[in-house]
């Protein structure tokens, strides 16, 4: 329900959650406001006090704001309709705002603005008593500090009474300290180790939540670097000044949007906001995404679909939760919570008492209704085989765990050969969805065919590592290892399915925040080779084993024109890997025939990019074809291409006949359909409801289903993806 005739107040405070508010309307006059506490409610309104503003920043329930211009300032409550305009501020060419802060709330005698200048490396601020402008440079500070003429302090956040900032490097953390000036001194802090290799766009944000010190760190990639890749949360541990990775956040929940994040408990939100969630907006997008820390996905939903144009991208408006209430009410909950850890411990004894009483029974309840009937084993062998024949991959493998009987009616499934129709089991072996569960410690499989939803646990070596690339039923992932000398990064595959782990030797030193991993055939095999090629300006520098070398082979080949990788996994076909940057041109990596360790690179002048406007590209490999996948903005198309070796030219492919083909990040693969409702589609790491979501070139929609639900979508509007996963051949061999 939307309210269409626009009004001079705002709507009703929410207490329970923040506001998400868009500008739009002619002159951006007019405001909606949203709440995820009502996502059915949409509130138009057209406030004086908002007109032709910039919003900075969102402190203790009073938003900063500013003109185009940057030299007027004011602060406006949204639950109290209050108003606190500064006087103007003298700025020059080169002044440039990057960043907004209250010290306090400007009930407090003491409250001051604070304004981040990178032009001109100074901090502007205003105590509200005296109504006067304050000038700080910390040119000094930065050059004492080893920061470059080009860094900059950012991210201005107010923790515990105290007040920070960092370097635009991420550096440095320092401290605010306001007396009669302001004194600003370096923490010492680390930058915290992310997975840069992933991809150079990265954009940081530091929010306090609790009385604890965050950064989250968000990994941009596609073709304009809005897509986001992934999500790393670090807290400050004040004793030892070192960001800390956390996999959970518990009960807190983030809300980022262009300038600043804010956070709250959701004891305080209502039941439509979960915790352990990072809700955020995209520079030109009307779209709502919500990171879930328990899965590693992200949703997206469309909260105001009928915004006219024009429109700017929204922002958060919340509430001041430092209120006694508030803890009073946090209080309460943490006794509470103490008072039953102690209730549990009471009762561990006599629980441990019941159990051994409980467990007795159940056997003896067994033991009884096993005589009544037969065994699984007592069927003959023929009748045992037909049975393993019906099974779906993952009861297959439990199947032929019972005993040597079942393990000898039921051999081990060859994928290759199932994979090529020449193998007529009727047990599904679709490649799975992996999804690498860092928080719960394991890896969670979704089979296509069916919705079937299978775990295995993580092992502890590798709970820390990310996947770069998947293939063969191995799983390549990236260990980083850090000591007081240096920081390294290790390559380990890992296959799930046996749980076997093979090391390789740490990385050289990348140079670089754009790197491509892949190998050529699982790493068991005599002709595995491993590659690690990161993209500098003008030259590729390129990591290479063979067979498990004791030490990696290093080259670094110059190259015409510039070429960076579009964010996908190179595709590795007659003895060549192909790699497509972000302009979908190919490029070739050699094993054989280079006077370079055996490689040569080659940039292709041909073929060109058969499509424009597109936002992702990747590369697969099709029953011996090369195969580019393009995808438009929100995945409002798809198009898929065959490359002619003859004529270097890519030709439209309107119809994949029996083939299925997995596209994700990290892996790019194609099988003949194991049913006719496989055919012809194009299956994607995104979920809609339960139902993983799939693109059919027969129809142009995006379809999903699981169980009795499913239906049709014409774009990702309503779906969530997944960021650390990849399609997987099941291989327990």
């Amino acid at each position: 329900m939307e309210e269409r005739r626009p009004r001079h107040r705002p709507p009703p405070p929410e207490a329970s959650s923040p506001w998400l508010v868009f500008y739009h309307g002619r002159g951006l006059r007019n405001q909606s406001f949203y709440s995820l506490s009502k996502p059915n409610n949409t509130y138009v309104r057209s406030i004086p006090e908002l007109r032709n503003k910039y919003v900075w920043n969102c402190c203790y329930g009073w938003l900063i704001l500013s003109n185009y211009k940057e030299d007027q300032f004011s602060l406006w409550n949204l639950a109290t309709i209050e108003s606190i305009v500064l006087p103007p501020l003298k700025i020059n060419s080169e002044t440039c705002i990057n960043g907004a802060l209250l010290t306090s709330p400007p009930s407090e005698p003491n409250c001051s603005l604070l304004l981040f200048d990178k032009g001109l490396r100074r901090i502007l601020f205003c105590r509200l008593q005296n109504q006067h402008w304050i000038e700080k440079s910390y040119r000094k500070e930065m050059e004492a500090m080893g920061g470059g003429s080009s860094d900059f302090l950012t991210d201005p956040v107010s923790c515990n009474g105290k007040l920070y900032a960092s370097t635009f490097s991420f550096s440095q953390l320092v401290s605010i300290e306001q007396n009669n000036s302001l004194v600003i001194r370096s923490r010492g802090s680390s930058k915290p180790n992310t997975a840069e290799y992933l991809s150079p766009h990265q954009r940081r944000d530091l929010v306090e939540s609790c009385g604890d010190l965050f950064a989250i760190i968000t990994i941009d990639g596609g073709i304009i670097h809005e897509d986001v890749i992934g999500i790393e949360i670090f807290k400050l541990d004040f004793s030892s000044m070192i960001w800390e990775r956390v996999e959970s956040v518990r009960d807190r929940v983030f809300f980022l949007c262009n300038n600043y994040a804010l956070s709250c408990p959701t004891e305080i939100s209502s039941q439509q906001i979960r915790g352990n969630c990072v809700y955020f907006t995209r520079r030109k997008d009307k779209s709502l995404y919500s990171y879930n820390m328990d899965d590693g996905s992200i949703s997206v939903s469309l909260p105001c679909p009928n915004i006219p144009t024009p429109w700017w991208s929204p922002i958060w408006v919340m509430p001041d939760f430092r209120s006694h209430a508030y803890k009073c009410k946090r209080k309460a909950k943490k006794e509470e919570e103490e008072e039953e850890e102690e209730e549990e411990e009471d009762d561990e004894g006599s629980g441990k008492k019941k159990e051994v009483v409980q467990r007795a029974e159940n056997i003896e309840k067994l033991e009884k209704r096993e005589a009544k009937g037969l065994h699984l084993l007592d069927l003959p062998s023929d009748v045992l085989k037909s049975i393993s024949e019906l099974l779906i991959s993952v009861d297959y493998l439990k199947f032929r765990a019972i005993c040597k009987m079942t393990r000898h009616v039921a051999p081990p499934i060859e994928w290759r050969t199932r994979m090529s129709g020449s193998d007529q089991r009727r047990y599904s072996l679709s490649p799975w969805l992996m999804n690498f569960e860092k928080s719960k410690g394991v890896c969670s499989f979704v089979d296509p065919n069916h919705g079937d939803k299978y775990l295995i646990q993580i092992p502890k070596l590798l709970q820390d590592a990310t996947l770069c690339y998947c293939k063969d039923g191995w799983l390549l992932m990236c260990q980083p290892s850090y000591s007081e000398e240096q920081s390294q990064l290790c390559l380990i595959f890992f296959n799930p399915f046996t749980k076997n782990i093979i090391p390789y030797p740490a990385l050289p030193p990348l140079f670089s925040d754009a790197s491509s991993f892949s190998f050529s055939s699982a790493p068991t095999s005599a002709d595995c080779v491993v590659v690690v090629v990161t993209f500098l300006y003008r030259a590729v520098r390129i990591c290479i084993s063979r067979s498990r070398e004791d030490e990696w082979i290093q080259m670094q080949l110059e190259i015409e024109p510039f070429f960076f990788p579009g964010f996908t996994v190179p595709v590795f076909i007659n003895g060549a890997f192909y790699f497509m940057n972000m302009d979908g041109i190919l490029g070739v990596l050699s094993l054989e025939g280079g006077d370079h360790g055996g490689c040569n690179w080659k940039t292709l002048e041909t073929p060109q990019k058969p499509c424009n406007g597109f936002n992702h590209n990747l590369l697969a490999e099709c029953d011996g074809q090369l195969i580019s996948v393009f995808i438009g903005d929100f995945g409002k198309w798809v198009r898929v291409f065959k490359l002619n070796h003859l004529t270097m030219v890519w030709e439209r492919v309107e119809n994949l006949g029996n083939r299925t083909l997995y596209i994700s990040r990290s892996s790019a693969l194609s099988t003949v359909a194991t049913n006719s409702k496989l055919e012809n589609k194009i299956f994607i790491p995104r979920f809609c409801g339960e139902g993983i979501v799939s693109y059919s070139l027969s129809t142009g929609m995006y379809q999903y289903s699981y169980g009795c639900e499913g239906g049709s979508l014409k774009d990702y509007q309503g779906t969530r993806k997944l960021l650390l996963c990849g399609w997987m051949e099941p291989r327990w061999y």
